[in-house]
């Protein structure tokens, strides 16, 4: 079972920081690979706000990490035991929104009970044609 995931680093300097008895780097624009529950814990491990000589935030050590979505949906599904559902194609009718299961059931649906909703001469003989 692999929960590994990329944490990307979407700030301009790289990104070093202590965690877990170890130093993490992690390079500007660049990703690390980390275990999914680490990573979880590491972009909520609190990090002090450094200021410059003006008051303003050091954007130097400013924490602009996160998770990779895709990385991120699979691993929550692993850990939820589930399986990505696949998308079922439907196709509606768009005069009395009846769905059907393919394209060629629609159109003979709309030729049979439409036809005279078809607003221009180029769609209707589209419809003709696919029968």
């Amino acid at each position: 079972m692999n929960l590994d995931c990329k944490v990307y680093n979407k700030g301009t300097f790289d990104h070093k920081e202590m965690f877990q008895g170890k130093e993490i780097i992690v390079p500007a624009g660049k990703h690390i690979m980390m275990d999914y529950d680490a990573a979880q814990s590491f972009l909520g491990q609190f990090t002090p706000v450094v200021r410059m000589k003006d008051g303003t935030s050091d954007p130097r050590f400013l924490k602009k990490l996160e998770i990779d979505k895709d990385d991120a949906r699979r691993c929550e599904l692993v850990l939820r035991n589930d399986q990505e559902e696949k998308a079922e194609k439907v196709f509606v009718c768009q005069a009395c929104m009846k769905e059907f299961s393919s394209k060629k059931s629609l159109l003979k649906h709309v030729k049979d009970n439409h036809m005279e909703s078809v607003a221009d001469k180029k769609s209707r003989d589209e419809i003709e044609d696919e029968e």
